[in-house]
């Protein structure tokens, strides 16, 4: 009897012990498996920026390997078919008052424009050497276009799809963005930890601010730009008023395309050289999730659909990330924080594999494995003593 009331004990104390330490975690909800397929693409292709058509509901993929424009339908992620471009097309754009797309070709020297309505190259543009960069300005309706052999900015009238005017800049320029709110467009120069801010009115160059070393993408969220830098394996965040970094995110190694979800306020990050997306939390700059890809290169938001089309440039394929949201809740230091986690389901053409999805929730977890160590230190205590 003494026995089986020592079992019902330790049976009882087992539950309490892990109530109590899910309770401490304060866990709802943790991301586990998810339905994972794949847009495969040629062998070759090397898929490399991707951009949404929101009138047309298309996404256009760069093919760099094929001198291809890779076009899915975001209605059922299928594969529509491809338009050929010049060599090795790299940036991509949408714009919206012409629509039109904006494909940069960095071996030909060109950029080509393709009329969204029926996917056909109505022109091509010639521009200085290896573009690269590609940007919109709605309010001037000009496309900008940085040139990384040249040093120099190309400035085209999207009306007539001529340029207007070259830019002298400093050495690789590589990403480029406009800001809205302000009128400026920033630059920023590959082969050094340096990102330029211009005047859209006057194309001059206004200065310069440090940033990590190998600024590569820029993302606007709410007054603040954020730059991925590939050599420091960092985000920037730039405060858009007087152009000073604001704070400093470590991410995995060689971050490359960036994506924001104006409805979560989180930020995606596409980590080549590690194989993972970090998900950034925009209201603390904290990165609250790392899921599983294959040499994320190029990435793309969706907000119809709330999906995250991701280019895969080593493993030839595209990603569709389904953002369904998820919440957790967690404790630290005697301070209650409430996060939006997602459920991310990468789904899109073959439907073929279902694969544990990699997810990395910080702080709790740490809590989770502390209880569990005390949980068994308390049994095996117990044991010894009625022993």
């Amino acid at each position: 009897m003494q026995v089986r009331e020592h079992i019902r004990v330790l049976t009882l104390l087992i539950i309490c012990l892990f109530i109590c330490t899910i309770a401490c975690s304060s866990v709802i909800s943790l991301s586990s498996n998810y339905t994972i397929a794949t847009i495969q693409d040629s062998q070759n292709a090397h898929p490399t920026c991707v951009v949404y058509d929101p009138q047309n509901n298309e996404i256009y993929v760069t093919n760099s390997g094929d001198n291809e424009v890779l076009v899915i339908n975001a209605s059922d992620n299928k594969v529509l078919g491809v338009i050929y471009t010049g060599q090795c097309p790299y940036g991509v754009l949408y714009d919206p008052q012409n629509n039109e797309i904006y494909v940069t070709n960095s071996f030909s020297n060109t950029v080509s424009v393709i009329n969204a309505s029926d996917n056909k190259v109505v022109y091509t543009i010639k521009v200085d050497q290896c573009p690269r960069g590609i940007a919109y300005d709605p309010q001037n309706n000009e496309i900008y276009v940085t040139n990384s052999f040249s040093n120099t900015v190309s400035v085209i009238n999207a009306s007539d799809n001529k340029v207007v005017y070259t830019i002298k800049v400093d050495q690789c320029p590589r990403g480029i963005a406009y800001d809205p709110q302000t009128g400026i467009v920033y630059i920023a120069y590959y082969f050094t930890d340096h990102l330029a801010y211009m005047s859209s009115m006057t194309y001059e160059v206004k200065g310069n601010m440090t940033v990590g070393r190998g600024p590569f993408a820029l993302a606007f969220v709410s007054g603040e730009i954020y730059v991925t830098n590939s050599f420091s394996n960092t985000v920037s965040v730039i405060n858009a008023s007087d152009n000073k970094v604001v704070y400093t995110i470590k991410v995995d190694q060689c971050p490359r395309g960036i994506a924001y979800d104006p409805q979560t306020g989180e930020l995606y990050v596409a980590n080549y050289g590690s194989n993972t997306l970090s998900v950034i939390n925009t209201s603390n700059n904290e990165v609250i999730e790392e899921i599983s890809e294959k040499s994320p290169f190029g990435i793309s938001y969706d907000p119809q659909t709330g999906e995250l089309y991701v280019a895969n440039y080593g493993s030839n394929t595209i990603s569709v990330i389904k953002i369904t949201g998820a919440v957790l809740n967690k404790t630290q230091a005697q301070e209650t924080r409430t996060t939006t986690y997602h459920s991310l389901q990468v789904a899109n053409g073959n439907y073929s594999s279902v694969n544990p999805h990699k997810s990395v929730v910080r702080g709790n977890i740490v809590i989770l494995f502390i209880g569990i160590v005390i949980s068994s230190i308390v049994i095996l205590l117990l044991i010894r003593k009625w022993r």
